[in-house]
């Protein structure tokens, strides 16, 4: 019997925003984490300038290629004035400021951050990026609390391996009147802001020298943002898939997944085969999507216990909002003293 792909609707994991100054870690599981996020200062007087700071770092275990960084929710009001000076026409036809750091910004190739070493024991790498801008005129005795907000894009790649026990029932037996142990199954994880489960208890006996068991998996948003995806399963080529005026707004809550398996093992339904060859887009639906494949393994020897490994793999661009305050105060200007 075919397995369909079934949609759990879990509690939606909303894009997170922080007012005022960003003291913590903010970021979207263990993938890119922004721990600093604020202005020079956090009242300034119209027509000051201002700069403000971004300090970004990776907490996963995947290094980051092609990362950049917006700054949302002034553009509107500083740059329509004209009193920031550097801003440019986006690609929606309204002015915006790009960050000061041409690997910053999204019209450049991005930057790269290293990955937490676990064996070395050192941290991931980290980026800073600024925005300079000049506030707004204001006169005096008006006052305009303003919320920018960071989105940082990154592409990413979230992976789980298993390993799976398979015996035969005579072998199991064997095993366990000698006081035997079979092969401990192991798991590896990216831990990345999407995380992958495999599901399957082991160990899976079999009579001759095949078995057919199922295999679900699956796929969790756990971070603070959304991923989105194009069908790319390669990381060097999924930049830009949550710019809507790149990939549209179809791509954004979306992942490609990619199931790789060991010798003699294949997966037997028709709306699975996808994932075991090129990959497939599956939609997450309220931050989740889980799933079952029939596998078969073959070559199974009777005598002796053996275990095959099963990798999965998510590829998808990944954005998440972090948000700080400034107030601007209006004052005289030279012209009326």
């Amino acid at each position: 019997m075919h397995r369909i792909f079934v949609i759990l609707a879990l509690p939606l994991l909303a894009i997170l925003l922080v007012s005022g100054c960003t003291n913590g870690t903010i970021g979207a599981g263990k993938g890119v984490s922004v721990i600093g996020f604020e202005p020079d200062h956090f009242e300034i007087y119209s027509g000051e300038t201002i700069n403000f700071r971004a300090r970004m770092r990776n907490d996963g275990y995947v290094e980051v290629r092609g990362a950049h960084a917006e700054l949302l929710g002034l553009d509107e009001d500083w740059c329509g004035d004209k009193a920031t000076t550097g801003c440019v026409l986006s690609s929606g036809k309204r002015l915006e400021k790009l960050p000061n750091e041409a690997e910053c910004q999204y019209k450049g190739s991005g930057f790269n951050l290293v990955p937490v070493d676990r064996q070395a024991g050192t941290t991931g790498g980290e980026k800073i990026c600024t925005w300079t801008y000049k506030a707004p005129l204001l006169s005096k005795g008006f006052e305009i609390s303003y919320t920018p907000i960071i989105r940082v894009f990154y592409p990413y790649k979230s992976a789980t391996t298993k390993l799976i026990t398979f015996a035969s029932s005579n072998e199991l037996r064997r095993i366990r009147d000698s006081g035997g142990s079979l092969p401990a199954e192991t798991i590896g994880d990216t831990e990345g802001p999407i995380q992958l489960r495999i599901e399957t208890k082991g160990p899976i006996r079999f009579l001759e020298d095949r078995v057919v068991f199922p295999l679900e998996i699956t796929i969790t948003n756990l971070g603070n943002g959304a991923p989105c995806s194009t069908g790319e399963s390669s990381e060097d080529r999924l930049k830009d898939a949550c710019k809507g005026t790149v990939s549209g707004e179809e791509a954004k809550n979306k992942v490609t997944l990619k199931i790789s398996l060991d010798d003699q093992t294949a997966v037997l339904d028709e709306e699975c085969k996808a994932l075991a060859s090129y990959g497939k887009v599956l939609p997450l639906l309220k931050g989740q999507n889980s799933f079952v494949c029939d596998v078969q393994v073959s070559g199974l020897n009777p005598a002796a216990p053996v275990q095959k490994s099963i990798l999965v793999e998510a590829f998808y661009e990944y954005f998440f909002d972090t948000s700080s305050s400034i107030k601007v105060i209006g004052r005289r200007s030279p012209e009326e003293i």
